[in-house]
């Protein structure tokens, strides 16, 4: 067989082995923020847990955080604002897909948690990790952007403190199996 056309298999193959063997402290939660959809792609949309910044990113990139097991509040902002509720275990595997929506000036942003390991929107997810970039800022970045994001944070905070009991929240309590999720439709 031609070198050529044993190269894609072997990325598929060293992705798929990334993937799988990601380190996963027993102790922490893994969680994913893709974006699977292209829409408002050149937006980056800003993530936070709780009152802390963790990152930006349009589409083509995503990020991959280790959390601390418990309740926690992740949420999105771009020209409107996205929270999840999440009850995070310790050494689970969560995936939440940060979707754009139509906005008046620009994409806003709408955060679905992925909890089904049947669905298609999950296989998406998985070969958008494998094609695609992790998002990693530095500390400095961080703290900047943390530093700059202050009143926006506040703000966010004390009107998810109004809204966190209506149906617009979602709740992410399910973890997947992130390893056994198959990057193509297994056919019978």
């Amino acid at each position: 067989m031609p070198l050529r056309k044993l190269f894609p298999l072997l990325g598929l193959l060293l992705f798929t082995t990334i993937l799988s063997s990601q380190p996963n402290d027993s102790t922490k939660v893994e969680v994913y923020i893709v974006r699977t959809d292209i829409g408002g792609g050149l937006i980056n949309f800003k993530f936070f847990v709780g009152d802390k910044f963790v990152g930006k990113f349009n589409h083509g990139k995503y990020l991959r955080l280790e959390l601390d097991p418990g309740e926690h509040v992740i949420w999105a902002t771009s020209e409107n604002r996205s929270f999840v509720r999440a009850d995070l275990k310790a050494g689970e595997t969560y995936v939440l897909n940060a979707l754009p929506v139509t906005g008046a000036l620009k994409a806003g942003v709408m955060l679905f948690p992925l909890q089904d390991p049947e669905k298609g929107v999950m296989r998406r997810a998985k070969r958008y990790v494998a094609k695609f970039k992790e998002k990693v800022m530095s500390k400095e970045d961080l703290a900047k952007d943390q530093e700059k994001f202050a009143e926006i944070i506040r703000l966010r905070l004390e009107k998810y403190e109004k809204v966190k009991n209506k149906p617009r929240v979602k709740i992410l309590d399910t973890s997947v199996d992130w390893a056994n999720i198959p990057l193509k439709k297994e056919r019978n």
